[in-house]
């Protein structure tokens, strides 16, 4: 389910978000079978999915995402490539709440 046919899904567990997640700046997606969960933007991206893993978000945790996806961003450009994503997908758990930034 990646946004683009480039980019690859992963299951989202933290063996898979320790093992492939960059801890780099970007954005990512969580998703399930139905439906875009989240769309973030962070520094370091294997720092924020591990979180979301740890259940920080209420929705995102009610949803149970099964997979994601992520795309390296400079830092001046992430919140911009966030909110045009979130704008195409409409994620379940952005529309219920502000969107955090994560990772500064």
């Amino acid at each position: 389910m990646p946004w683009q046919k480039n980019n690859r899904c992963y299951f989202f567990n933290q063996e898979s978000i320790r093992s492939i997640a960059p801890a780099d700046s970007g954005v990512y997606g969580l998703y399930d079978v139905m439906d875009w969960v989240y769309i973030g933007e962070s520094a370091n991206i294997q720092e924020a999915l591990l979180r979301h893993s740890k259940g920080i978000d209420p929705c995102v945790r009610s949803m149970t995402p099964t997979g994601f996806t992520f795309e390296l961003c400079p830092a001046e450009l992430r919140a911009d490539r966030a909110d045009e994503l979130i704008s195409e997908l409409q994620p379940v758990c952005n529309r219920t709440e502000l969107r955090k930034v994560e990772g500064g």
